[in-house]
């Protein structure tokens, strides 16, 4: 009985294959060596790198900025957020007497920067930028954004996340638009631009994470607590 022409064309594809795999030329001793180093040379970097991030995070998550650092208690970080105000400081122009505050050449408005505590400890810090109209988003907005971006990666390098920049219709008063965020161990930066009327300000949030999600995580018991309480009255 005669197989099916398309059973003897399988039969023939499986033959070219092994053929083809039989074929393939045998790696000499010295050449398998080779191979072999760059693959340990290749996981080498790669475990290195690794260990040279973790590195980082672990020396660098507890610190907020300048001598600021999480969790210190609120007298010893509002000494600390004077000094950083303190030196931040900087005419804007040399012939003027005019000062402002600034992270290299991001500026920023002191008066509405705050530091939060939760149970006597400090773990969010937020730098709020100057006001800039809103004729500018693509000028000046950009230009801020740019600074405090250039500072942050010379310290860690790529952000974890990065959006585009945005169009003036995707900026609300209701929410914020996330330019960036770092993660570095316990610790996470965002920077984001804010609407403020007709006014545009670029912030920086330096914050822990786990700390927000148990402070959300109370304020919600709480009100379920109060919503349970409630259903008595009907």
């Amino acid at each position: 009985m005669k197989k099916p022409m398309k059973y003897i064309c399988y039969f023939g594809i499986l033959c070219l294959f092994a053929l083809g795999c039989n074929n393939k030329p045998k790696m000499t001793v010295e050449e398998q060596r080779v191979e072999d180093s760059l693959v340990k040379a290749g996981n080498y970097r790669i475990i290195n790198r690794d260990r040279i991030r973790d590195s980082i995070a672990n020396a660098e998550q507890n610190k907020v900025i300048g001598e600021i650092e999480f969790g210190m208690n609120k007298e010893i970080g509002e000494m600390k957020v004077a000094k950083f105000f303190e030196q931040s400081q900087r005419k804007r122009f040399e012939s003027s007497t005019y000062t402002s505050s600034y992270i290299g050449n991001y500026e920023f408005n002191k008066r509405k920067t705050f530091d939060y505590y939760e149970d006597g400890k400090l773990y969010m810090f937020k730098i709020k930028g100057v006001k800039i109209p809103y004729q500018k988003l693509e000028t000046e907005v950009r230009y801020q954004l740019d600074k405090i971006l250039e500072v942050i990666e010379l310290k860690y390098s790529e952000p974890y996340l990065t959006y585009p920049y945005p169009k003036s219709y995707e900026i609300d008063d209701d929410k914020d638009y996330t330019c960036a965020i770092w993660r570095i161990g316990t610790k996470e930066i965002l920077i984001t631009i804010d609407e403020e009327g007709t006014d545009y300000t670029v912030d920086v949030n330096i914050y822990q994470p786990n700390i927000l999600d148990s402070i959300y995580n109370k304020q919600r018991r709480k009100e379920l607590e109060k919503t349970e309480k409630a259903k008595e009255i009907f």
